[in-house]
């Protein structure tokens, strides 16, 4: 098989900690028929950056010289038996560890700045060499839907959704646990509201779209589509998506998931497994591109 004339971008959206890039790992990049596509990831080119030589050593530096000034900076005897020892003294130690927090942030920003160009060298080349793309991001990705749509590329959205805000917050909280990036809570807030609000406008510049709660109890659940000028209904609609849905209602007509797919009369979507639902949704994602958009 070998795919239709025209690429595709698949835009795998949501907020911080939505589980975007577990998605592509577990959904997308094991898919025969789109594990060619070239993968583009903000934060992974920022962890990559961070990584190169020369920024890698000024981190270590600056981490090294805040260490050897900590262990400089000796405690000394006090009068009070509540407190026995303190740092001497207090207020040029808070001002020489903010020296240290601001040649990391600029640092950080330094690294943001060069991933920022590695980046849209990378999606340059792959629109020049039409390579099928899957673009991760927390935003509504307008810029670089523009240049699909200039470059002839069908776009698809893949939403990965969450209930509340408080949860992508704690998930963020364990990634850097295990030493991932850290992101602003006010920041998480900000984008997970968006995401929410602008939902439906978003899915309607898509040529196919699928919305998927990644929440807690049911991982990865496909919830409804936009294809072909329908909503396709998958599972029940979340009271939090509720609205979004609604927004949909207004333009378009529904179908069934059924109608679109082939699924045993018995079978119930709510009862199935975690594999079953990833596997209900790589089918809905194929059948998006254009009923399985290969031929032979």
């Amino acid at each position: 098989m070998k795919y239709a004339k025209r690429p595709f971008i698949i835009i795998v959206s949501g907020p911080n900690g939505a589980g975007k890039t577990t998605f592509y790992n577990q959904l997308i990049s094991e898919n025969i028929y789109l594990s060619d596509a070239v993968f583009l990831n903000y934060d992974n080119e920022i962890a990559a950056t961070k990584q190169l030589p020369e920024i890698s050593q000024q981190y270590q530096d600056i981490k090294q010289a805040q260490q050897d000034y900590l262990l400089k900076s000796k405690p000394i005897a006090t009068t009070t038996t509540i407190l026995p020892f303190v740092y001497k003294p207090t207020t040029v130690l808070s001002a020489k560890l903010n020296k240290f927090t601001e040649q990391i942030h600029c640092l950080n920003f330094s690294a943001a700045k060069l991933a920022s160009k590695n980046m849209r060298k990378k999606i340059k080349d792959a629109f020049a060499d039409t390579k099928n793309i899957v673009f991760e991001t927390t935003s509504t990705a307008n810029r670089i839907k523009k240049t699909a749509t200039k470059h002839g590329y069908d776009i698809y959205g893949c939403h990965i959704c969450v209930t509340e805000p408080e949860l992508s917050v704690s998930r963020v909280q364990q990634r850097v646990k295990k030493g991932g990036h850290d992101i602003p809570k006010e920041t998480i807030y900000q984008r997970y509201a968006e995401n929410i609000r602008t939902l439906s406008k978003v899915m309607a510049t898509e040529t196919s779209a699928i919305v998927i709660d990644n929440s807690n109890k049911k991982p990865f659940t496909p919830i409804f589509g936009l294809s072909q000028g329908y909503i396709i209904d998958i599972s029940d609609c979340p009271e939090y998506l509720q609205n979004t849905y609604k927004n949909l209602l207004k333009k378009y007509k529904q179908k069934s998931v059924r109608e679109i797919i082939s699924l045993e009369d018995d079978i119930d979507i709510k009862s199935l497994t975690t594999a079953q639902r990833k596997t209900l949704t790589q089918i809905i994602l194929l059948n998006m591109l254009d009923k399985i958009k290969f031929q032979k």
